[in-house]
């Protein structure tokens, strides 16, 4: 069971290191993190909150109040119920005392609920960022239950869905057929529009899944299932007939970069220093990978902690990303090997089981 006083006295001890008196939240992965409240949209403003050195409190409009109530008491949070939406933001500052300091999330803030915010506080705001997101890149055993719940349904998909895979069939014929065949194996949905990309679409990173048939060639398929809030996410490059030389050559360079990777990534690492590793490994060819080498993924497909040039970082032991070298060559096509790992004090842990030798690629 998620520990939600556990997170919330956790964030309290956070609000002490920074000198913040409260902490207005809006982030609705972190609400859902701290309160176990996730309502229908990701882009909407549905509840927000509100943590001082006593409580956290919730504030939710009437429409959510059977649910925010039945969390609240489970949960062990606070509740106040308002009017309506537009309350979210002025209810709760309402009362705030002077010469104290609130924090808000200055990554979540548009910039006029951040003005909203300044005319009806009393207190100083102050921007903050990472806090929780901070709390959230150490995944707990109960926490970690569920995401190798969500890998294990995706392994199982990609498995299944190998079977699938024909000639003349659309991208979007597949990528239908992937959700079907999660929600069959028990997951909440997928944790994102799966990827299928034929041909040269595969070229596209996150190429839009369309109407494209496929045909003999490369076949590109990045798709994870969500448990409870928590995502998969997981690629694998096919090849349909006997594969060309140029694509056999690229996918070991890949195979042999994605080892190297892993056999040096670690806790107290930094997080560029695997992205490094994979650019050394790749050689002349790292011209044509285009992107990081990979993501945090819990409750959101991308979190912290991000594998990209840049990023000083350091890695944490009980983290979770993904390590996903792919190369991409403009009218050809192009081919990603994804995995999931949780990052160990000595090592990783590699928790996503489908083959990608070779011979297990090959359709």
């Amino acid at each position: 069971m998620l520990n939600f006083t556990k997170r919330i006295k956790a964030l309290q001890e956070k609000l002490a290191e920074n000198d913040l008196d409260y902490l207005f939240i809006t982030n609705l992965f972190n609400i859902y993190y701290l309160t176990g409240f996730k309502g229908v949209s990701e882009t909407e403003r549905e509840v927000t909150a509100l943590i001082d050195n006593k409580e956290l409190t919730l504030f939710s409009p009437k429409l959510y109040q059977e649910e925010a109530r039945s969390l609240s008491q489970k949960n062990r949070f606070g509740l106040v119920v308002v009017e309506e939406r537009h309350f979210l933001f002025t209810h709760p500052v309402k009362s705030m005392y002077r010469n104290k300091i609130l924090g808000v999330e200055a990554d979540d803030l548009r910039a006029s609920e951040l003005n909203e915010l300044k005319i009806y506080s009393k207190s100083d705001i102050k921007l903050t960022q990472g806090l929780i997101e901070s709390l959230r890149l150490e995944k707990d055993p109960e926490e970690l239950k569920l995401v190798k719940s969500a890998v294990k349904i995706t392994d199982d998909t990609f498995q299944l869905l190998k079977k699938e895979i024909k000639i003349g069939l659309k991208e979007k014929d597949l990528a239908k057929k992937i959700v079907q065949i999660m929600d069959e194996l028990g997951a909440d949905g997928p944790a994102f529009d799966p990827i299928v990309a034929s041909g040269i679409n595969s070229a596209f990173p996150h190429h839009i899944t369309g109407n494209t048939i496929i045909k003999p060639g490369i076949l590109l398929i990045d798709a994870g299932a969500k448990v409870k809030g928590y995502n998969a996410d997981l690629t694998r490059t096919y090849y349909i007939g006997k594969p060309e030389k140029k694509f056999v050559k690229t996918y070991n360079l890949l195979l042999k970069t994605q080892k190297d990777v892993l056999e040096n990534i670690k806790s107290g690492i930094k997080e560029e220093e695997p992205w490094k590793k994979a650019i050394k490994s790749l050689g002349k060819e790292s011209k044509f990978f285009t992107h990081g080498l990979g993501h945090g993924v819990g409750l959101e497909v991308h979190e912290s902690p991000y594998l990209r040039m840049g990023k000083k970082d350091k890695l944490e032991t009980s983290s979770l990303v993904t390590i996903e070298p792919g190369l991409y060559y403009p009218n050809w096509g192009g081919i990603r090997i994804e995995d999931y790992i949780l990052i160990e004090n000595k090592g990783c842990q590699v928790l996503s089981k489908t083959p990608k030798n070779i011979d297990s690629i090959i359709v």
